[in-house]
């Protein structure tokens, strides 16, 4: 049976684009132009969808929309907007005028039309794509649970085959079969039960095809429906019969302790098991190498008696494997003398635990740390009104690493992306009252967004619907249900792709560190946290010693080398959430959280001694040495604002300079 369709809008244009993509799917249409018009039509037919323009000659459609009797309330609406409407104005219209569905011109027909049949529920479903073995292991954790749901979900899909049948003639029931069938034919086959979810899309084009075949032919017609049933039961269970996939890795930290007694591991291994995190144990430096290549751990913990240096050499070319350059270091000893805590920080150890090694002392530093690789991890936002896809998705990207962040409401997502200021978002295309397409539109057009990766992961199939989201500037495009090793790799690529083009306007080339705006930028938030928590934190200004004369004597090129050394000498040297800064020419500047200026003092020193020890040639292999002078801030001793911070660290930076050069001068 065709539904009746009611288009309230006078541009008689967009009426005749709009026709021909609802009548050549079978739906009756009555074409309005005026509100008084429409009126007169609802008095003696009742439309199963109406579709209004928000700007009428004779009343606002929103207006109209508003006045409507309550026997419509019930049908859904879709709402034609000729400009962009805020979001508060969607929420307006879905939450308290009931719209189901808000779009802005220009639309695509075609896009429109099958928007138009998800609402009425009679989109067509192909069959579920068969899951690779691979996507199967990763949901196995997820499989259980929705193995133990899912013959609930069949139970109340078959009684409302069994009520609609009883009454043929009764469109909504007919309508409410329908949907159960299509959302197990989309969510069985991501969740590791393909051939249910075939059942259910074969069920399901059954059901839509009853609309469709004489009256005399209906008995046939629901015979088939019911054989179909008992076909997607049988699925059901000869899945549940089904071996489960082998165990994935728990989602769990992975902390790499590398210490050269065998009962200090132990028991390292020991209090892993009690805060839920992996342990991955080595004896020696080859070893520990070895195993970050092979596990990839998100922490490492070393051993500062391994031996001289040994332990702070180990924690630098831990951080030169790639993926592992921001990996969260922490060192432990028996000795908690000043230098081994000097020593620790230069190396990038960002905390410093002492043995015998205590269970809350323990318990803090894995909280800690998480949270350093937390802040280091992709982060992906998820925007989508079905929990079970989300809960997928969300369980494949975290499998990978990725931090993820879930929400099935489009008009919260801007606060959301304030938030949690993801590096990709996931989108539906349908979302209640709300288009993905026009979500990705407004998007587009503010310029903090305009950015922002956007792949769309839609059930619509339509070539039409992936023409309309790269038309909406989005970035990708993927089917439900998504294979996880292609979702991976679709994403991975954006995430990349859109760091890398971030890194270009926050890096210096040469240097590797962050340019001034992007220091400053950091250093303001680091600041922020620390008035907060009422934390301290030093900034140093470095400035390379006589560097016109080394250009003049040695060259642009050589002089280059030791801007790009000193660059890499910083970058390995300090902690992951220490801030490194080129903040022109030869200067450079470094924020340093939590430390106070005594420390940062000795530090920046080690640094300097470093550099100082280094040998340069220039292009006539003449030797030559380098060295800077800095002068050290603490905040809030020298300032409660990062201007304040930087004259006084550049009046102590001069003082260094007059003093002879290659020194540090803090205050006192």
């Amino acid at each position: 049976m065709a539904s009746l369709i009611l288009i309230l809008d006078d541009d008689p244009e967009f009426r005749r684009l709009l026709l021909p993509a609802l009548t050549g799917r079978g739906h009756r249409v009555i074409e309005t132009a005026r509100a008084e018009e429409a009126n007169r039509v609802i008095e003696s037919v009742t439309p199963d969808l109406l579709i209004v323009d928000g700007l009428l000659p004779d009343m606002d459609g929103a207006t109209w929309i508003g006045t409507l009797p309550a026997f419509l309330k019930k049908k859904p609406v879709v709402f034609i907007s000729s400009f962009w409407r805020s979001l508060r104005d969607h929420q307006r219209l879905t939450t308290k005028l009931g719209v189901a569905l808000v779009v802005h011109k220009p639309v695509s027909p075609a896009v429109l039309a099958e928007q138009v049949e998800r609402l009425l529920g009679l989109r067509e479903s192909t069959p579920a794509p068969e899951l690779a073995p691979e996507a199967l292991a990763a949901m196995v954790q997820m499989r259980a649970d929705y193995a133990r749901d899912l013959p609930g979900k069949l139970e109340a899909l078959v009684v409302s085959v069994v009520a609609a049948r009883a009454a043929q003639a009764e469109v909504a029931l007919r309508h409410e079969a329908r949907t159960l069938a299509h959302r197990i034919s989309g969510t069985a086959g991501s969740y590791g039960f393909p051939e249910v979810g075939s059942a259910c899309a074969q069920l399901e084009e059954l059901i839509v095809g009853l609309g469709e075949i004489p009256k005399k032919a209906l008995p046939a017609g629901w015979t088939s429906v019911a054989q179909a049933c008992e076909t997607v039961l049988a699925a059901a269970a000869r899945s549940s019969q089904t071996p489960d996939a082998p165990e994935p890795r728990a989602n769990e930290p992975r902390f790499l302790v590398v210490d050269d007694d065998p009962a200090v591991l132990a028991y390292c291994e020991a209090l892993g098991r009690q805060q839920a995190i992996e342990v991955v144990r080595a004896y020696d430096e080859p070893e520990a190498l070895a195993r970050a290549r092979q596990f990839s751990p998100d922490v490492a913990i070393l051993d500062v008696a391994l031996g001289e240096e040994k332990s702070f050499n180990l924690a630098r070319e831990l951080r030169s494997l790639p993926g592992l350059e921001q990996l969260p270091l922490a060192f432990m000893s028996i000795d908690a003398g000043l230098d081994n805590r000097i020593a620790a920080a230069h190396a990038g150890g960002s905390l410093f635990l002492v043995k015998p090694l205590e269970p809350l002392s323990f318990a803090g530093a894995v909280r800690q740390l998480v949270a350093l690789r937390e802040a280091a991890r992709p982060r992906v936002l998820v925007v989508d009104d079905d929990p079970q896809f989300l809960q997928l998705v969300s369980a494949v990207l975290r499998s990978d690493g990725m931090a993820v962040s879930t929400l099935s409401d489009g008009l919260k997502v801007l606060d959301a992306l304030q938030q949690n200021r993801p590096d990709l978002l996931i989108l539906d295309i349908l979302l209640p009252g709300f288009s993905g397409f026009d979500l990705c539109r407004m998007l587009r057009t503010t310029p903090e967004w305009q950015e922002l990766p956007i792949v769309f992961v839609t059930a619509s199939s339509s070539v039409e619907s992936r023409i309309a989201a790269y038309q909406a500037k989005a970035d990708d495009y993927l089917q439900k249900p998504v294979l996880r090793e292609e979702l991976l790799a679709r994403v991975r690529v954006r995430v990349e792709r859109a760091r890398l083009t971030r890194e270009k306007g926050y890096r210096d080339s040469l240097t590797g560190v962050l340019l001034r705006r992007a220091f400053v930028e950091t250093v303001e938030a680091r600041l922020g946290e620390c008035r907060r928590r009422e934390a301290k934190l030093s900034l140093a200004i470095l400035d390379l010693d006589d560097f016109k004369s080394l250009n003049d004597r040695h060259g642009h090129l050589s002089a280059d080398r030791v801007l790009a050394r000193l660059g890499a000498l910083m970058q390995t040297r300090f902690r992951v959430e220490d801030v490194r800064g080129r903040w022109g020419g030869e200067e450079f500047v470094l924020g340093i959280a939590g430390e106070g200026a005594a420390m940062t003092h000795l530090l920046v020193e080690r640094l300097l001694a470093e550099l100082q020890a280094m040998e340069f040639t220039n292009d006539r292999d003449e030797p030559f040495r380098a060295g800077f002078s800095a002068g050290v801030a603490t905040f809030p001793e020298d300032g409660k604002a990062l201007e304040d911070l930087m004259r006084a660290a550049d009046r102590r930076l001069l003082a260094a300079k007059a003093q002879g050069k290659g020194r540090v001068v803090r205050a006192g």
